[in-house]
């Protein structure tokens, strides 16, 4: 879905909540459920990116970021689609906040509930939605009582691919861009490669093939590739503009923030036991051991590396003296600390 937190409609939500409350004081009339009515109403209240999110008017906040006429233009592109009249509504909740997960759920309950009891595999998981069915009409049914569904919430789609616009045929072969660009894809055959069929489905961080291998979603490959870049980048602009520590001490903390970012804070004395949870590598616990997901996460080694030994090599500036005699630990940051060890062999 387009911006689905951002549009998110109070009033729905609301109605959605307050259906919810009436079936548990019915189950459980002893039940005070004021409490959480009081805070699911407070943070509603709290803020809407229609009412509280800058308008292109506010020129000294985007000003403040170098960008000259700046808006939201998504607003404009789609909001009109179900609002004639946007100042008269609330929308949007914020991404990642305690309570926005479990509006999502309530929210799109109403999908789940339209598309239970019916011959094919529905899944989802908060905006993330699957169909599957060795039937082309099921799942096309399927897809249409969705679509339905978001409709009547007043959120908004991405434009479903049908399998007719998924390839392009040229002189060299079938062309498959169009199947990785874009978001929504609609009914098509998942199996070998051919005109119309296809090997990979993806759903949430993951793309399994019809084989059953499972790798990380191109999308989320290409993210991490380029926060490792970006954390690199902000440490070399850093220096840039003058080096208050040693040359030691700005790699240093560059290889720790990879490595916290990439596979959790750990060291020589707990690598092979430490599970952290505010890492990318336990975002893909359920990756699998084969060609396809070696090589993926190999390849964020390789980068990751890259950039180090890159930031390493343009840090020109003379090591400081050791302060009263001691010397730097060094440590070799490689297999314990390394995305492969920590994701695949140590699981397998």
């Amino acid at each position: 879905m387009k911006k689905f937190y951002d549009t998110v409609n109070h009033s729905i939500a609301k109605k959605l909540f307050y259906k919810l409350i009436e079936k548990s004081q019915k189950l459980h009339n002893n039940l005070d459920l004021s409490i959480p009515i009081n805070i699911f109403e407070s943070y509603l209240n709290c803020f809407a990116f229609n009412i509280d999110m800058p308008k292109s008017s506010d020129s000294k906040y985007w000003l403040s970021y170098k960008i000259p006429n700046g808006e939201f233009s998504w607003v404009a592109n789609i909001i009109s689609i179900h609002y004639p009249d946007i100042n008269h509504e609330r929308i949007g909740v914020p991404q990642g906040g305690a309570l926005s997960g479990l509006i999502a759920n309530i929210y799109l309950n109403e999908a789940d509930v339209a598309l239970s009891n019916n011959n094919f595999l529905y899944q989802r998981f908060c905006d993330d939605m699957i169909i599957i069915s060795d039937n082309m009409e099921d799942c096309a049914n399927a897809k249409n009582i969705y679509e339905g569904v978001l409709y009547d919430l007043k959120l908004f789609p991405h434009p479903f691919k049908d399998e007719n616009n998924l390839t392009t045929i040229t002189e060299k072969g079938i062309n498959y861009k169009n199947f990785w660009d874009g978001k929504s894809k609609g009914p098509y055959k998942w199996g070998e490669v051919g005109e119309k069929s296809f090997p990979w489905i993806g759903f949430v961080g993951y793309e399994i093939n019809y084989l059953g291998e499972i790798r990380v979603r191109k999308r989320s490959l290409e993210k991490e590739l380029k926060k490792q870049k970006t954390i690199v980048n902000e440490i070399r602009n850093a220096v840039k503009n003058g080096m208050r520590k040693s040359k030691g001490s700005v790699t240093e903390s560059a290889i720790n923030r990879l490595i916290g970012m990439s596979v959790g804070r750990i060291g020589l004395n707990n690598f092979d036991e430490v599970s952290t949870d505010m890492c990318w590598k336990n975002g893909f616990k359920m990756l699998t051991f084969n060609n396809q997901s070696i090589r993926q996460i190999k390849q964020l080694d390789r980068n990751r590396s890259k950039q180090f030994y890159r930031l390493l090599k343009e840090t020109k500036t003379p090591e400081l003296l050791p302060k009263k005699g001691k010397n730097r630990e060094i440590i070799k940051f490689n297999k314990p600390f390394s995305y492969y060890y920590q994701i695949l062999e140590r699981q397998n």
